[in-house]
């Protein structure tokens, strides 16, 4: 018998001769240089690729993958537009949401069991951020002079400046890397300039930063206002600032910002024509560039930027407009058909800092198929295939809108996917906000809107949706645990891996994620905005003389607060704000979040101030008093801190009590407390945008023993 005395050190397999051994070590590259265009497989050796060519499932699997993804069948280049531009039809749910028929006797996905996973990269080597030539004294000079603003050169230092950027760069970019960092610079246009300034100034958790950042930006606003007027053609990094623009006013100003922005919203949302963007967009062709020069290298880098930072753009348009309408209570002007794109490339060829790295990064891209995770439910779906004619085909980068089907839609055998590691931390904050911008948007179209028959239950969507949500859960969880594995091993096999392709560390980006989801499922089923009107009206009717005012509750929260969801939205309310109360820094670092948890409160409030299951023998007059909370007329935060961790664990954790009296009567108490925590944190915090103040928390738990 041979002996076989080479062994593989992943798989243990043995091997008589060395040179079978390297053979063999190629099957488990993550690289496989040789596509099968036809199926959209790559294989990591040719000989392997050959033989698939030659067998009789080749073209089987043609046919399949047309039928179930939407693939082309023919060789594609990287181009993300057909030669003629689609035609726009009406909006069809249907395509997403399937031609399914869902068992709702069934129970659906409840949210992951697993705690948050938190990454860890602390290995990696952070990026550098802000070149300190960028702001001299002579750019400094020039934008004060365009803004006519010289009286705050004394504030406004190089050192000063630099270090606005760099939070910038560590806050806001982290969050939405649309603006490619290692080609800025002072070439850049003065409105762009402006606003890496202003943004960063947001981030620096002071309050005359704040207000000299406030008093830039509604003096930029003007001007940019005042450009339109006299622009035809709006270059990338003008449109860059108007998006940026949008973004700050709505989620950072302060009211007036915020109210100027309500009137522009709909003006800078046009002037970007997100869909006449992304008809225009094409990729530059990037293969077979072993021959070219330097210069011809650094001119298709530079493509690729524009190419990129566009498609970018048009991400950071939606999820700005789609969070002006569900936070503003209004129709969103962007639609998620409109957006026809690829989704974004990784990090590590966005964040390449020459030609010759992005290259290199960007060969190794997974643009091959692999078999689809299996979801924890198995669904009932029909054997009709919808696809919609006005919608391309998926190419060889995951697609947005078939990125977010693929949620929508339930498992099927020997489906397939893109590999994980094409998604970004970005890229998966895109789709989450589309699942949001879809339950937004429920709240608005009747069934017939939807493009489904009347007998599909809007109850049947909105679990379908809840599953789609926690399916995107699954993924994320899935990807941190996967790369945290792969880093913490700390050995040469991460060479093989696509691991690094993306940051999946704790940066702003991933509290985003994580507390977005909590509010998407919270936004699924409570109406917040009748719970915002209703406790505002409860606010202004309570005093110690009328301590217990009668108030006509809505019909739809009262049928929420009866409905099995009510126990959904508790338990999504107390996770985001456990996520909050666990790490209350990152409340500083996400603008929005701030609106999310005072939302999360008030919904809390108004289900144990409205229930209808009070116990027999409570009185409203034995609900616990408040005062204990005080001490020398402030708000005690160690007592009410206390008090919110145990209301938090009662509901997470199910926690029992002995007697339901008892119980009904902790939870009045607990709430108060949760309530008083919550606003002392959202009195720290600097944005100036917020609806909700910390003031209206208290008010609903104090204003009763009050003297008027």
């Amino acid at each position: 018998m041979t002996n076989k005395r080479f062994g593989c050190e992943i798989c243990h397999k043995q091997f008589s001769r060395v040179d079978y051994l390297s053979r063999h070590l190629v099957n488990h590259d993550a690289v496989k240089p040789y596509p099968c265009q036809q199926c959209n497989v790559a294989f990591a050796r040719r000989d392997l690729r050959d033989k698939h060519l030659k067998s009789k499932t080749h073209q089987r699997r043609i046919e399949y993958l047309r039928a179930q993804d939407g693939v082309s069948h023919e060789p594609q280049t990287y181009s993300t537009t057909a030669e003629k531009p689609p035609e726009r039809s009406p909006d069809s749910y249907r395509w997403l949401f399937g031609d399914y028929e869902y068992d709702q006797s069934a129970s659906s996905l409840d949210e992951p069991q697993m705690e948050p996973v938190y990454p860890d990269f602390s290995i990696i080597p952070e990026p550098s951020l802000t070149r300190k030539d960028i702001y001299s004294e002579e750019t400094i000079d020039m934008l004060l002079g365009m803004l006519q603003l010289q009286s705050l050169r004394t504030s406004l230092s190089p050192m000063a400046v630099s270090y606005f950027a760099d939070l910038f760069w560590s806050n806001f970019d982290t969050n939405y890397p649309i603006i490619h960092r290692p080609s800025f610079g002072c070439h850049k246009h003065p409105f762009l300039l402006t606003l890496v300034i202003v943004i960063g100034m947001a981030y620096s958790k002071s309050s005359s930063n704040m207000d000299m950042a406030v008093r830039i930006q509604r003096r930029l606003l003007k001007l940019q206002m005042s450009l339109l007027c006299d622009s035809q053609d709006l270059k990338l990094e003008l449109m860059q600032s108007f998006a940026l623009t949008c973004y700050f006013c709505s989620n950072i100003g302060d009211s007036g910002l915020q109210k100027q922005m309500r009137l522009f919203h709909a003006t800078i949302i046009g002037v970007l024509d997100v869909p006449s963007l992304t008809r225009s967009l094409q990729e530059p062709q990037l293969s077979e560039l072993d021959n070219v020069s330097p210069a011809q290298l650094h001119e298709l880098w530079h493509d690729w930027i524009q190419y990129e930072s566009r498609k970018r753009l048009a991400f950071f348009a939606y999820i700005c407009d789609s969070q002006h309408a569900y936070l503003n209570e209004c129709h969103a002007l962007i639609s998620i058909f409109d957006l026809q794109l690829d989704l974004p490339y990784t990090d590590a060829v966005w964040t390449a800092s020459d030609a010759n790295l992005f290259m290199s990064e960007y060969s190794k891209q997974p643009r091959e198929l692999i078999p689809r995770r299996r979801q924890s439910v198995s669904l009932q779906i029909e054997n009709s295939i919808n696809i919609m004619p006005h919608i391309k085909e998926e190419g060889k980068w995951p697609n947005f809108l078939f990125s977010l089907r693929r949620l929508m839609q339930p498992y099927k055998d020997h489906q397939k996917e893109y590999n994980m590691n094409c998604f970004s931390q970005f890229s998966r904050l895109i789709f989450l906000q589309g699942l949001i911008s879809i339950t937004w948007d429920l709240r608005w179209k009747g069934l017939q809107d939807l493009g489904i028959v009347s007998n599909k239950k809007m109850s049947a969507l909105v679990l379908r949706l809840q599953d789609a949500y926690n399916q995107w859960r699954e993924y994320f969880d899935f990807q941190i645990l996967t790369t945290n594995n792969t880093f913490l091993k700390k050995d040469d096999s991460q060479s093989t891996t696509l691991a690094h392709l993306n940051r999946y560390d704790t940066s702003p980006i991933f509290w985003n994620n994580l507390t977005q989801y909590q509010f998407g499922l919270l936004l699924l089923h409570v109406d917040t905005f009748a719970v915002y009107k209703l406790a505002t009206q409860y606010a202004n009717a309570v005093s110690r003389e009328n301590p217990y005012p009668r108030i006509n509750v809505p019909t739809k929260i009262r049928a929420w607060i009866r409905s099995p969801s009510s126990q959904l939205s508790l338990n999504n309310a107390c996770k985001l704000l456990r996520t909050v109360f666990l790490s209350t820094g990152i409340i500083s670092s996400i603008p929005h979040l701030a609106e999310y948890v005072a939302t999360s409160c008030l919904a809390l409030w108004c289900y144990e101030t409205f229930r209808e299951d009070i116990p027999a023998g409570v009185k409203q007059s034995s609900f616990p008093n408040p005062i204990r909370y005080m001490h020398n007329g402030m708000v005690s935060q160690n007592i009410t801190k206390e008090d919110t961790l145990q209301y938090l664990n009662l509901i997470i954790e199910k926690e029992e009590y002995g007697g339901r009296e008892y119980e009904f009567t902790i939870r009045q108490q607990y709430i108060q407390g949760l309530l008083c925590y919550f606003s002392l944190l959202l009195d720290l915090n600097e944005w100036k945008s917020l609806n909700i103040n910390g003031s209206l928390l208290r008010q609903l738990v104090f204003k009763k023993y009050q003297q008027q």
